[in-house]
């Protein structure tokens, strides 16, 4: 039988009621710092072991459970509950609690970074993987993946990597400018447009997390250029790598045999590939271009001095050895 309350006693009882329900919400971020701290106890214990543990990682796993549960704004819970899960070999169960925080694809990178400085390209790509899982948009993540990918010889993979990477991240440049860098290592004939098109992307954006990555651009938009038979715009692609890149060899040659093929300049042309020359006197390439601008510009003595100086680094090489043969 239900009995009414008297009305002068509804509004304590509705007042206590509310009490205790506040006083319970009240305890659940302490009960939850409880349980997670049993929890991360109970996984130094598992981790710290000389014999693997796995009914204390049980233990700590259920613990943190419980903290994300009473408090699902506990970051460090939900951290500590992804190791514990993975302790388990339970993949899935980490990545699924990783995925609560904000920051975990950060502390993933670093910890696949670590794996590569101690030689371990695998769980590297393991450490990588997750945090592509964790936070597909983090460019960096498939970034590193793919560069594992490439360091092991699977071009393809990397390149399968580099162009999931630029759907998940559409924003940023630096996974189009490795897809271009992939495109050229293939077997002849490179498709220069594919490669023209994919760097032009990449610098429209301007969105790169590398440097190098960017210089690298203008210097794959200049090839493809010069392949597709645009000499004048590969030329100021080169000029202009020259002037933000003083010391790098191959553009430089480029821009000294352009200079000397479109202008006539062998004053330019000669500053240019000797600058190249000063910076890798034992590589061949710019005392060959040199040699052939003079030749061209009918100075046979300097070119025969420069071809002279090719054959100290190269006694097979067939420009210059082709060169004597025809004096």
């Amino acid at each position: 039988m239900n009995y009414p309350v008297p009305r002068r006693l509804a509004l304590p009882l509705l007042v206590a009621a509310l009490f205790a329900v506040w006083t319970v919400a009240g305890l659940r971020p302490l009960l939850g710092s409880l349980a997670r701290n049993a929890g991360f106890l109970a996984y130094n214990n598992a981790r710290n072991s000389q014999q693997p543990d796995s009914e204390t990682a049980q233990r700590a796993a259920a613990f943190l459970e419980q903290a994300t549960k009473l408090n699902p704004a506990d970051t460090s819970a939900w951290r500590a509950l992804g190791y514990a899960r993975l302790s388990l070999d339970e993949e899935e169960g980490a990545v699924a609690a990783w995925r609560q925080t904000e920051t975990m694809a950060t502390e993933l990178l670093t910890m696949g970074q670590a794996a590569e400085d101690a030689g371990d390209n695998p769980q590297a790509l393991r450490w990588y993987e997750r945090a592509i899982t964790v936070a597909p948009a983090t460019a960096e993540a498939w970034l590193r993946a793919g560069t594992i990918y490439e360091v092991q010889g699977d071009a393809n993979q990397a390149m399968a990597v580099y162009r999931d990477g630029a759907s998940a991240a559409p924003a940023n440049s630096d996974l189009l400018y490795r897809m271009a860098e992939i495109a050229i290592q293939q077997p002849a004939p490179v498709d220069w447009g594919a490669v023209l098109a994919l760097v032009d992307r990449a610098i429209a954006q301007d969105n790169y997390l590398h440097e190098w990555s960017r210089l690298r651009s203008h210097f794959l938009r200049g090839e493809s250029l010069l392949y597709l038979g645009r000499e004048a715009e590969a030329l100021a692609e080169f000029t202009a790598l020259a002037a933000r890149q003083p010391v790098d060899y191959v553009s430089l040659v480029r821009y000294g045999e352009l200079t000397w093929k479109l202008k006539g300049d062998l004053e330019e042309a000669d500053r240019v590939l000797r600058q190249a020359i000063a910076g890798e006197p034992d590589i061949k390439w710019a005392y060959i271009s040199l040699a052939w601008v003079y030749d061209e510009a009918g100075h046979q003595a300097t070119a025969a001095a420069l071809y002279a100086r090719v054959l100290e680094l190269d006694p097979d090489d067939r420009a210059a050895n082709r060169w004597f043969e025809q004096q």
